[in-house]
This record gives C-alpha cells, sequence and structure tokens, in this order.
C-alpha cells in the first residue's frame, strides 16, 4: 500500500472515531460478548462498525494479532448470531498500532438474535 493511501486510511479511521456515528469503540478482543451484541444492534438497524483496539476517549491502544486471530473473530461472530452475521472485517494500522475494523451491514431479516 503506497504512503497516500495509508495517510488516507489514517485520516478517515481518525475522523470516524471522532464522530462516533454508527460506531462502537472496543478496547480489546476480551469484550467479545460486547462485540458481538454491537455486531447484532447494527444489523438490526442501519449497520455500522465496530473498532477494536480503542478505548472508549478515542484513545488507540492497539490489540494482539497472531494467527487466526481474524478467522477466530469471525467465526465467533458468526456462531453467536442467527442468522449468522459475516461481517467484514480489516486489520489496519494507525499510529503504529493494530486495530481491527469490523464493517455490519444492515440484515434484509432484521430479526438477529443472539
Amino acid at each position: 500500500m503506497d504512503k497516500t493511501k495509508k495517510t488516507m486510511i489514517r485520516k478517515t479511521l481518525k475522523d470516524l472515531i471522532e464522530e462516533r456515528e454508527n460506531l462502537e469503540l472496543k478496547s480489546s478482543l476480551s469484550l467479545m460478548d460486547e462485540i458481538i451484541e454491537a455486531v447484532s444492534a447494527f444489523s438490526n438497524t442501519e449497520g455500522g462498525r465496530i473498532i477494536v483496539g480503542v478505548d472508549n476517549a478515542g484513545r488507540i491502544v492497539g490489540v494482539q494479532i497472531g494467527k487466526g486471530t481474524i478467522e477466530n473473530l469471525a467465526n465467533r461472530i458468526a456462531q453467536n448470531t442467527d442468522p449468522r452475521i459475516h461481517p467484514k472485517i480489516s486489520v489496519e494500522e494507525i499510529e503504529g498500532k493494530k486495530i481491527f475494523v469490523i464493517e455490519i451491514k444492515e440484515s434484509i431479516d432484521k430479526l438477529i438474535a443472539l
């Protein structure tokens, strides 16, 4: 990825964090139950994003990413929602720290249960 695109992603993420429209901030993956609840809530409304690795004050704290972390996260979300939700999950780097951006689309069903 070129430097211009990385700068644009950082600016967009910082703007999202500051605006907080249709956005949930979670400091770590240890808040998995809250992440899944937010996925369900966003699916039942207009969709949204969850950024993992940013605390509620908007500080970038980062997350540890190991082998299989993204796959495990996607599987936990799918296994704990009915009908299953398969959000887009990406890893971004901001201020030298890695974060997850989970994008949830509005569900046609509108009855996503945990």
